[in-house]
């Protein structure tokens, strides 16, 4: 099998990202495309919750 290029991007922003490709790579793709709607889910709440983090550090230096 092969593995979807959106998780090509993303697994090669990660250190050791090809072993994630290679077992990525054996699944289906309808199981990839499942993974990569929830990582992408996953990924925004994550991302939303630093930048509050990040906002608040930001916050409290200027006080």
């Amino acid at each position: 099998m092969s593995l979807l290029p959106e998780f090509q991007t993303i697994t090669g922003l990660i250190d050791n990202g090809h072993l994630l490709n290679e077992e990525i790579s054996v699944m289906p793709r309808a199981s990839q495309k499942r993974m990569y709607g929830l990582m992408k889910e996953l990924m925004k709440d994550e991302l939303i919750f630093v930048i509050e983090v990040e906002k608040r550090k930001l916050r409290m230096n200027h006080k």
